[in-house]
Protein backbone atom coordinates (compact mmCIF):
# COMPACT_ATOMS: atom_id res chain seq x y z
CA UNK A 1 0.00 0.00 0.00
CA UNK A 2 2.84 2.12 0.80
CA UNK A 3 4.56 1.51 -2.47
CA UNK A 4 1.07 2.64 -4.25
CA UNK A 5 0.81 5.79 -2.23
CA UNK A 6 4.04 6.93 -3.54
CA UNK A 7 3.96 5.42 -7.20
CA UNK A 8 0.15 6.57 -8.11
CA UNK A 9 -0.42 8.98 -5.21
CA UNK A 10 -3.52 10.80 -6.99
CA UNK A 11 -5.42 6.82 -7.34
CA UNK A 12 -4.12 5.98 -4.13
CA UNK A 13 -6.13 9.04 -3.11
CA UNK A 14 -9.25 8.00 -4.60
CA UNK A 15 -9.11 4.65 -2.73
CA UNK A 16 -8.58 6.36 0.08
CA UNK A 17 -11.71 8.65 -0.28
CA UNK A 18 -13.99 5.86 -1.17
CA UNK A 19 -12.83 4.05 1.70
CA UNK A 20 -13.70 6.57 4.04
CA UNK A 21 -17.19 7.31 2.24
CA UNK A 22 -18.28 3.73 2.95
CA UNK A 23 -17.91 4.51 6.50
CA UNK A 24 -19.23 7.42 6.45
CA UNK A 25 -22.47 5.74 4.89
CA UNK A 26 -22.10 3.00 7.37
CA UNK A 27 -24.63 2.58 10.36
CA UNK A 28 -24.26 1.68 14.18
CA UNK A 29 -25.14 -1.65 13.42
CA UNK A 30 -23.15 -2.46 10.12
CA UNK A 31 -19.87 -0.66 11.70
CA UNK A 32 -20.40 -3.66 14.51
CA UNK A 33 -20.56 -6.09 11.96
CA UNK A 34 -17.68 -5.25 10.25
CA UNK A 35 -15.58 -4.59 13.06
CA UNK A 36 -16.19 -8.60 14.13
CA UNK A 37 -15.47 -9.69 11.21
CA UNK A 38 -11.99 -7.74 11.57
CA UNK A 39 -11.58 -9.24 15.15
CA UNK A 40 -12.39 -12.74 13.53
CA UNK A 41 -10.27 -12.48 11.02
CA UNK A 42 -7.17 -11.34 13.17
CA UNK A 43 -8.36 -14.10 15.24
CA UNK A 44 -7.88 -17.26 12.07
CA UNK A 45 -4.63 -16.08 11.66
CA UNK A 46 -3.51 -16.67 15.15
CA UNK A 47 -4.56 -20.73 14.90
CA UNK A 48 -3.79 -23.09 11.98
CA UNK A 49 -6.80 -22.77 9.37
CA UNK A 50 -7.67 -26.29 7.30
CA UNK A 51 -10.34 -27.54 5.37
CA UNK A 52 -8.74 -30.74 6.30
CA UNK A 53 -8.39 -32.16 9.43
CA UNK A 54 -5.01 -31.61 10.90
CA UNK A 55 -4.55 -35.22 12.43
CA UNK A 56 -3.25 -38.09 10.39
CA UNK A 57 -5.68 -40.49 9.11
CA UNK A 58 -5.96 -43.49 11.30
CA UNK A 59 -4.87 -46.12 8.97
CA UNK A 60 -1.63 -45.37 6.59
CA UNK A 61 -1.92 -44.09 2.73
CA UNK A 62 -2.77 -47.30 0.44
CA UNK A 63 -0.19 -48.06 -1.73
CA UNK A 64 -1.22 -48.11 -5.38
CA UNK A 65 -1.21 -51.22 -6.68
CA UNK A 66 -2.32 -52.11 -10.18
CA UNK A 67 -0.28 -55.35 -11.02
CA UNK A 68 0.74 -53.82 -14.22
CA UNK A 69 3.88 -52.42 -15.39
CA UNK A 70 4.13 -48.50 -16.43
CA UNK A 71 3.85 -49.56 -20.04
CA UNK A 72 0.88 -51.66 -19.35
CA UNK A 73 -0.52 -49.09 -17.27
CA UNK A 74 -0.15 -46.46 -20.22
CA UNK A 75 -1.75 -48.92 -22.75
CA UNK A 76 -5.19 -49.45 -20.72
CA UNK A 77 -5.09 -45.63 -20.38
CA UNK A 78 -7.61 -45.15 -23.18
CA UNK A 79 -9.87 -46.56 -21.76
CA UNK A 80 -10.51 -44.18 -19.05
CA UNK A 81 -10.36 -41.25 -21.52
CA UNK A 82 -12.94 -38.19 -21.08
CA UNK A 83 -16.18 -37.84 -24.25
CA UNK A 84 -15.87 -33.82 -23.77
CA UNK A 85 -18.61 -34.48 -26.42
CA UNK A 86 -21.93 -33.01 -24.60
CA UNK A 87 -20.00 -31.63 -21.53
CA UNK A 88 -20.36 -27.61 -22.53
CA UNK A 89 -22.94 -27.17 -20.34
CA UNK A 90 -20.88 -28.24 -17.46
CA UNK A 91 -18.61 -25.80 -18.58
CA UNK A 92 -16.17 -27.72 -21.34
CA UNK A 93 -15.48 -25.43 -24.21
CA UNK A 94 -15.46 -27.21 -27.44
CA UNK A 95 -15.77 -24.63 -29.87
CA UNK A 96 -13.50 -22.03 -30.77
CA UNK A 97 -15.47 -18.38 -30.29
CA UNK A 98 -15.98 -16.96 -33.46
CA UNK A 99 -15.01 -13.09 -34.36
CA UNK A 100 -18.48 -12.29 -34.48
CA UNK A 101 -19.12 -13.79 -31.05
CA UNK A 102 -16.28 -11.78 -29.62
CA UNK A 103 -17.36 -8.31 -30.86
CA UNK A 104 -21.10 -9.47 -29.92
CA UNK A 105 -19.47 -9.85 -26.42
CA UNK A 106 -17.44 -6.54 -26.21
CA UNK A 107 -20.22 -4.82 -27.31
CA UNK A 108 -22.24 -6.31 -24.11
CA UNK A 109 -19.00 -5.26 -22.11
CA UNK A 110 -19.27 -2.06 -22.90
CA UNK A 111 -22.97 -1.50 -22.23
CA UNK A 112 -22.43 -2.81 -18.77
CA UNK A 113 -20.16 -0.03 -17.60
CA UNK A 114 -18.39 -2.07 -15.45
CA UNK A 115 -21.16 -3.18 -13.23
CA UNK A 116 -20.95 -6.98 -12.02
CA UNK A 117 -22.24 -9.40 -9.60
CA UNK A 118 -19.58 -10.17 -6.94
CA UNK A 119 -19.16 -14.22 -6.96
CA UNK A 120 -18.95 -14.42 -2.74
CA UNK A 121 -21.48 -11.75 -1.34
CA UNK A 122 -23.45 -11.18 -4.61
CA UNK A 123 -23.88 -7.38 -4.06
CA UNK A 124 -23.63 -5.44 -7.29
CA UNK A 125 -20.56 -3.69 -7.52
CA UNK A 126 -18.62 -1.51 -10.29
CA UNK A 127 -15.36 -1.75 -11.45
CA UNK A 128 -14.18 2.08 -12.92
CA UNK A 129 -11.51 0.59 -15.38
CA UNK A 130 -11.19 -0.07 -19.33
CA UNK A 131 -12.53 -3.25 -19.60
CA UNK A 132 -10.99 -4.38 -22.58
CA UNK A 133 -7.21 -5.26 -22.95
CA UNK A 134 -5.36 -1.99 -24.60
CA UNK A 135 -3.74 -3.48 -27.92
CA UNK A 136 0.28 -2.42 -26.67
CA UNK A 137 -0.70 -4.50 -23.61
CA UNK A 138 0.04 -1.91 -20.64
CA UNK A 139 -1.26 -1.90 -17.04
CA UNK A 140 -3.89 0.15 -16.12
CA UNK A 141 -2.93 0.98 -12.51
CA UNK A 142 -4.61 0.03 -9.50
CA UNK A 143 -8.06 -1.18 -9.87
CA UNK A 144 -10.60 1.31 -8.43
CA UNK A 145 -13.89 -0.17 -7.26
CA UNK A 146 -17.28 1.64 -6.81
CA UNK A 147 -20.24 -0.13 -5.46
CA UNK A 148 -24.13 0.85 -5.30
CA UNK A 149 -24.00 4.16 -2.42
CA UNK A 150 -26.60 2.59 0.09
CA UNK A 151 -24.37 -0.34 0.55
CA UNK A 152 -20.84 -1.19 2.20
CA UNK A 153 -18.38 -3.09 0.59
CA UNK A 154 -17.99 -7.13 0.30
CA UNK A 155 -19.50 -8.58 3.29
CA UNK A 156 -17.42 -11.90 3.07
CA UNK A 157 -14.09 -10.66 2.03
CA UNK A 158 -11.89 -7.46 1.39
CA UNK A 159 -12.56 -7.09 -2.13
CA UNK A 160 -15.56 -7.75 -4.40
CA UNK A 161 -14.68 -10.08 -7.07
CA UNK A 162 -16.37 -11.54 -10.04
CA UNK A 163 -16.38 -14.80 -12.35
CA UNK A 164 -16.72 -15.35 -16.16
CA UNK A 165 -18.48 -18.31 -17.56
CA UNK A 166 -19.19 -17.73 -20.71
CA UNK A 167 -16.72 -19.00 -23.78
CA UNK A 168 -17.16 -15.51 -25.70
CA UNK A 169 -16.41 -13.51 -22.91
CA UNK A 170 -13.49 -15.14 -22.28
CA UNK A 171 -11.97 -14.72 -25.70
CA UNK A 172 -12.11 -11.00 -24.90
CA UNK A 173 -9.46 -10.96 -23.17
CA UNK A 174 -7.59 -13.79 -24.85
CA UNK A 175 -9.13 -16.52 -27.32
CA UNK A 176 -8.88 -19.97 -27.34
CA UNK A 177 -6.80 -21.99 -29.10
CA UNK A 178 -6.65 -25.82 -30.14
CA UNK A 179 -3.98 -27.82 -29.24
CA UNK A 180 -1.42 -27.51 -32.45
CA UNK A 181 -0.44 -31.44 -34.14
CA UNK A 182 3.33 -29.98 -33.69
CA UNK A 183 4.06 -32.44 -36.36
CA UNK A 184 8.04 -30.31 -37.04
CA UNK A 185 8.89 -31.05 -32.94
CA UNK A 186 9.87 -34.79 -32.50
CA UNK A 187 11.33 -34.14 -29.08
CA UNK A 188 7.59 -33.91 -27.75
CA UNK A 189 7.57 -35.97 -24.63
CA UNK A 190 4.92 -38.86 -25.47
CA UNK A 191 3.98 -39.26 -22.07
CA UNK A 192 0.78 -38.07 -20.64
CA UNK A 193 0.59 -35.22 -18.35
CA UNK A 194 -1.35 -34.16 -15.32
CA UNK A 195 -1.98 -30.41 -14.61
CA UNK A 196 -3.59 -28.20 -12.35
CA UNK A 197 -3.55 -24.24 -12.94
CA UNK A 198 -4.40 -21.56 -9.97
CA UNK A 199 -6.64 -18.57 -10.63
CA UNK A 200 -6.51 -14.98 -9.08
CA UNK A 201 -9.30 -12.55 -9.06
CA UNK A 202 -9.16 -9.25 -11.73
CA UNK A 203 -10.46 -6.79 -13.54
CA UNK A 204 -11.56 -9.79 -15.86
CA UNK A 205 -13.14 -12.17 -13.71
CA UNK A 206 -10.58 -15.17 -12.65
CA UNK A 207 -7.44 -15.33 -14.67
CA UNK A 208 -4.42 -17.24 -14.48
CA UNK A 209 -1.56 -16.80 -12.33
CA UNK A 210 0.19 -20.11 -11.61
CA UNK A 211 0.66 -23.06 -14.10
CA UNK A 212 1.93 -26.43 -13.12
CA UNK A 213 2.40 -29.76 -15.41
CA UNK A 214 3.82 -33.08 -14.05
CA UNK A 215 4.52 -35.99 -16.37
CA UNK A 216 2.73 -39.96 -15.63
CA UNK A 217 2.99 -41.57 -13.78
CA UNK A 218 6.15 -40.95 -12.44
CA UNK A 219 5.05 -37.38 -11.49
CA UNK A 220 8.14 -35.81 -12.20
CA UNK A 221 8.09 -31.87 -12.41
CA UNK A 222 7.79 -30.39 -16.77
CA UNK A 223 6.64 -26.94 -15.62
CA UNK A 224 5.64 -24.85 -13.10
CA UNK A 225 5.67 -21.06 -13.65
CA UNK A 226 3.73 -18.22 -11.97
CA UNK A 227 1.58 -15.93 -14.97
CA UNK A 228 0.86 -12.38 -14.87
CA UNK A 229 -2.62 -11.94 -15.49
CA UNK A 230 -3.84 -9.25 -18.53
CA UNK A 231 -5.94 -7.44 -15.67
CA UNK A 232 -5.22 -5.61 -12.93
CA UNK A 233 -5.18 -7.91 -9.58
CA UNK A 234 -8.11 -7.56 -6.77
CA UNK A 235 -7.57 -10.38 -4.74
CA UNK A 236 -5.24 -13.23 -5.23
CA UNK A 237 -7.53 -15.97 -3.57
CA UNK A 238 -4.35 -16.59 -1.77
CA UNK A 239 -5.57 -18.99 0.69
CA UNK A 240 -6.95 -21.34 -1.93
CA UNK A 241 -4.22 -20.50 -4.79
CA UNK A 242 -0.95 -20.42 -2.60
CA UNK A 243 0.00 -17.15 -4.25
CA UNK A 244 0.41 -14.02 -2.36
CA UNK A 245 1.19 -10.56 -3.84
CA UNK A 246 4.91 -10.96 -2.90
CA UNK A 247 5.09 -14.21 -4.95
CA UNK A 248 4.20 -12.14 -8.00
CA UNK A 249 6.14 -8.67 -7.56
CA UNK A 250 9.45 -10.39 -6.66
CA UNK A 251 9.62 -13.18 -9.03
CA UNK A 252 12.41 -13.52 -11.67
CA UNK A 253 11.41 -13.25 -15.38
CA UNK A 254 11.24 -16.81 -17.15
CA UNK A 255 13.91 -16.94 -19.59
CA UNK A 256 13.51 -18.60 -22.77
CA UNK A 257 16.72 -19.30 -24.75
CA UNK A 258 18.64 -22.20 -23.26
CA UNK A 259 16.46 -22.09 -20.44
CA UNK A 260 15.40 -25.08 -18.49
CA UNK A 261 12.06 -26.11 -18.32
CA UNK A 262 11.71 -27.79 -15.60
CA UNK A 263 10.41 -26.31 -12.43
CA UNK A 264 12.22 -24.15 -10.43
CA UNK A 265 12.55 -24.68 -6.37
CA UNK A 266 9.28 -24.61 -4.30
CA UNK A 267 8.97 -20.95 -3.45
CA UNK A 268 11.62 -19.42 -6.41
CA UNK A 269 9.31 -20.24 -9.16
CA UNK A 270 9.56 -18.19 -12.74
CA UNK A 271 6.87 -15.74 -14.07
CA UNK A 272 6.02 -15.25 -17.50
CA UNK A 273 4.41 -11.93 -18.95
CA UNK A 274 1.08 -13.16 -19.97
CA UNK A 275 -1.74 -16.51 -20.37
CA UNK A 276 -0.73 -16.14 -24.04
CA UNK A 277 3.15 -16.78 -22.87
CA UNK A 278 2.03 -20.01 -20.57
CA UNK A 279 -0.23 -21.28 -22.85
CA UNK A 280 3.08 -21.56 -25.49
CA UNK A 281 4.91 -23.14 -23.18
CA UNK A 282 3.12 -25.83 -22.05
CA UNK A 283 2.19 -26.48 -26.14
CA UNK A 284 5.62 -27.44 -26.22
CA UNK A 285 4.61 -30.84 -24.70
CA UNK A 286 1.65 -31.36 -26.42
CA UNK A 287 0.07 -32.45 -29.27
CA UNK A 288 -3.91 -33.34 -29.85
CA UNK A 289 -3.52 -37.18 -29.12
CA UNK A 290 -1.53 -36.49 -25.83
CA UNK A 291 -3.68 -37.60 -22.59
CA UNK A 292 -4.08 -34.48 -20.21
CA UNK A 293 -5.36 -35.88 -16.51
CA UNK A 294 -6.45 -33.35 -13.95
CA UNK A 295 -9.36 -32.65 -11.54
CA UNK A 296 -12.23 -30.53 -12.68
CA UNK A 297 -10.23 -30.06 -15.86
CA UNK A 298 -12.91 -27.27 -17.82
CA UNK A 299 -11.77 -24.57 -15.01
CA UNK A 300 -7.85 -25.39 -15.91
CA UNK A 301 -8.24 -25.76 -19.90
CA UNK A 302 -10.98 -22.47 -19.70
CA UNK A 303 -8.19 -20.43 -17.62
CA UNK A 304 -5.42 -21.22 -20.16
CA UNK A 305 -7.76 -20.73 -23.28
CA UNK A 306 -7.17 -24.14 -24.64
CA UNK A 307 -9.22 -26.90 -26.47
CA UNK A 308 -7.92 -30.15 -26.36
CA UNK A 309 -9.83 -33.59 -27.60
CA UNK A 310 -7.59 -36.15 -25.15
CA UNK A 311 -8.59 -35.77 -21.71
CA UNK A 312 -9.27 -37.68 -18.17
CA UNK A 313 -10.99 -35.10 -15.90
CA UNK A 314 -10.84 -37.39 -12.25
CA UNK A 315 -13.69 -35.49 -11.45
CA UNK A 316 -15.94 -37.24 -13.96
CA UNK A 317 -14.13 -40.72 -13.63
CA UNK A 318 -15.27 -40.94 -10.03
CA UNK A 319 -18.47 -39.41 -10.27
CA UNK A 320 -20.35 -37.73 -7.90
CA UNK A 321 -23.79 -40.46 -6.36
CA UNK A 322 -26.12 -37.08 -7.33
CA UNK A 323 -24.70 -37.17 -10.89
CA UNK A 324 -23.51 -33.63 -12.80
CA UNK A 325 -23.26 -30.56 -11.38
CA UNK A 326 -22.74 -32.17 -8.61
CA UNK A 327 -18.72 -33.30 -8.12
CA UNK A 328 -16.52 -35.30 -5.57
CA UNK A 329 -13.43 -33.16 -4.52
CA UNK A 330 -9.94 -33.83 -5.18
CA UNK A 331 -9.48 -34.20 -1.52
CA UNK A 332 -12.41 -35.93 -0.45
CA UNK A 333 -11.36 -38.39 -3.14
CA UNK A 334 -7.99 -38.91 -1.84
CA UNK A 335 -9.13 -39.41 1.58
CA UNK A 336 -11.90 -41.85 1.07
CA UNK A 337 -9.80 -43.47 -1.80
CA UNK A 338 -6.21 -43.50 -1.36
CA UNK A 339 -6.21 -42.72 2.78
CA UNK A 340 -3.66 -39.30 1.72
CA UNK A 341 -4.51 -35.91 2.90
CA UNK A 342 -3.89 -33.02 0.42
CA UNK A 343 -4.09 -29.52 0.52
CA UNK A 344 -3.04 -29.55 4.14
CA UNK A 345 -3.17 -25.86 5.29
CA UNK A 346 -2.17 -23.72 8.16
CA UNK A 347 -1.07 -20.14 9.01
CA UNK A 348 2.68 -19.58 9.58
CA UNK A 349 4.84 -16.01 9.36
CA UNK A 350 1.70 -14.04 7.86
CA UNK A 351 1.02 -16.16 4.57
CA UNK A 352 -0.97 -19.19 4.40
CA UNK A 353 1.26 -22.59 3.31
CA UNK A 354 0.34 -25.98 2.28
CA UNK A 355 -1.54 -25.51 -1.03
CA UNK A 356 -0.01 -26.69 -3.92
CA UNK A 357 -0.66 -26.84 -7.74
CA UNK A 358 2.06 -29.69 -8.56
CA UNK A 359 0.47 -31.59 -5.39
CA UNK A 360 -2.99 -31.74 -7.02
CA UNK A 361 -1.99 -32.42 -10.33
CA UNK A 362 -0.09 -35.79 -8.87
CA UNK A 363 -3.60 -36.29 -6.70
CA UNK A 364 -5.11 -36.53 -10.12
CA UNK A 365 -2.40 -38.92 -11.53
CA UNK A 366 -2.81 -41.25 -8.49
CA UNK A 367 -6.24 -41.38 -8.59
CA UNK A 368 -5.91 -42.52 -12.55
CA UNK A 369 -3.29 -45.10 -11.65
CA UNK A 370 -6.00 -46.39 -8.83
CA UNK A 371 -8.66 -46.74 -11.52
CA UNK A 372 -6.61 -48.13 -14.17
CA UNK A 373 -6.27 -50.84 -11.03
CA UNK A 374 -10.29 -51.51 -10.48
CA UNK A 375 -10.20 -51.32 -15.08
CA UNK A 376 -7.87 -54.09 -15.13
CA UNK A 377 -9.49 -56.29 -12.26
CA UNK A 378 -12.98 -55.90 -14.03
CA UNK A 379 -10.95 -57.34 -17.32
CA UNK A 380 -9.67 -59.88 -15.45
CA UNK A 381 -12.93 -60.93 -13.96
CA UNK A 382 -14.90 -60.66 -17.70
CA UNK A 383 -11.57 -62.86 -18.87
CA UNK A 384 -9.28 -61.03 -20.89
CA UNK A 385 -5.28 -62.23 -20.24
CA UNK A 386 -2.27 -60.34 -20.72
CA UNK A 387 0.41 -62.31 -22.89
CA UNK A 388 3.57 -61.69 -24.05
CA UNK A 389 2.75 -57.94 -24.08
CA UNK A 390 -0.51 -58.25 -25.14
CA UNK A 391 -4.21 -57.91 -23.30
CA UNK A 392 -5.94 -60.40 -24.84
CA UNK A 393 -9.91 -60.39 -25.04
CA UNK A 394 -11.97 -63.61 -23.98
CA UNK A 395 -11.87 -66.19 -26.36
CA UNK A 396 -14.80 -66.83 -28.63
CA UNK A 397 -15.49 -70.53 -29.94
CA UNK A 398 -17.10 -69.73 -32.44
CA UNK A 399 -18.41 -66.56 -34.70
CA UNK A 400 -21.61 -64.86 -34.28
CA UNK A 401 -24.35 -66.92 -34.11
CA UNK A 402 -27.90 -66.93 -35.48
CA UNK A 403 -29.09 -63.42 -35.50
CA UNK A 404 -26.28 -62.22 -34.82
CA UNK A 405 -25.79 -62.98 -31.07
CA UNK A 406 -22.52 -63.21 -29.65
CA UNK A 407 -22.28 -67.54 -28.79
CA UNK A 408 -19.84 -67.90 -26.22
CA UNK A 409 -17.90 -71.00 -24.40
CA UNK A 410 -20.42 -73.45 -24.02
CA UNK A 411 -23.21 -71.99 -25.98
CA UNK A 412 -24.18 -69.58 -23.87
CA UNK A 413 -26.03 -66.66 -25.44
CA UNK A 414 -24.06 -63.46 -23.90
CA UNK A 415 -27.10 -61.44 -24.38
CA UNK A 416 -29.47 -63.78 -23.64
CA UNK A 417 -28.43 -66.01 -21.56
CA UNK A 418 -30.28 -67.75 -18.89
CA UNK A 419 -28.19 -68.02 -15.84
CA UNK A 420 -29.82 -64.62 -14.00
CA UNK A 421 -26.86 -62.49 -15.14
CA UNK A 422 -28.33 -60.88 -18.03
CA UNK A 423 -26.83 -57.39 -17.24
CA UNK A 424 -22.94 -59.00 -16.43
CA UNK A 425 -23.55 -60.80 -19.74
CA UNK A 426 -24.08 -57.90 -21.38
CA UNK A 427 -21.02 -56.02 -19.98
CA UNK A 428 -18.83 -59.39 -20.59
CA UNK A 429 -20.17 -59.12 -24.61
CA UNK A 430 -19.20 -55.40 -24.86
CA UNK A 431 -15.59 -56.87 -23.98
CA UNK A 432 -15.08 -59.44 -26.89
CA UNK A 433 -16.20 -56.88 -29.16
CA UNK A 434 -12.86 -54.94 -28.05
CA UNK A 435 -10.06 -55.43 -30.20
CA UNK A 436 -6.62 -56.65 -28.34
CA UNK A 437 -4.47 -54.04 -26.95
CA UNK A 438 -0.56 -54.21 -27.52
CA UNK A 439 1.92 -52.74 -25.01
CA UNK A 440 4.67 -50.95 -26.59
CA UNK A 441 7.60 -50.09 -24.20
CA UNK A 442 8.24 -46.65 -27.19
CA UNK A 443 4.02 -46.07 -27.68
CA UNK A 444 2.40 -43.08 -25.91
CA UNK A 445 -0.85 -44.21 -24.11
CA UNK A 446 -2.60 -45.50 -26.79
CA UNK A 447 -2.81 -45.23 -30.76
CA UNK A 448 -3.13 -42.20 -32.38
CA UNK A 449 -6.58 -40.73 -33.19
CA UNK A 450 -7.61 -38.20 -35.52
CA UNK A 451 -9.15 -34.65 -33.91
CA UNK A 452 -12.35 -35.29 -35.32
CA UNK A 453 -12.42 -39.16 -33.44
CA UNK A 454 -11.74 -37.67 -30.45
CA UNK A 455 -13.89 -34.71 -30.39
CA UNK A 456 -16.73 -37.13 -30.98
Amino acid sequence: MEEAACETPSIYSNVVKNKIMVYKRMTVAQWKEERAREVAKEKASRIPVSDTPVTKPDEPPKPIETGLSSEEELALLPRLYTPVHGLSQHGYVTNIPTDAEIEKAKIGIEASKGWEVCDRCKTRFQIVLPLIPKPNGKRNGVAVIKILETLPGCTTAEHHVFKVSEAKRLATVLNFEKTPENEANSSIPTQPICIDCEMGYTVHGLELIRLTATSWPSGSSLLDILVRPYGEILDLNSRYSGIYPQDITSAVPYSFPGSQLLAESKGKLRIVDSPAIARSLLFSFLTPSTPIIGHGLENDLNATRFIHPTIIDTALLFPHKAGLPFRNGLKMLMQSLLNRNIQMVTYTEGKVDGHDSEEDANAAGDLVRFRIGKEWERMQRAGWKLKNGVFEPPEIVSALGKGGKWIKEGGHDGRNGNDGNDGEEEENEQEIKDERIFVSVSASAGSKRSREDMEG
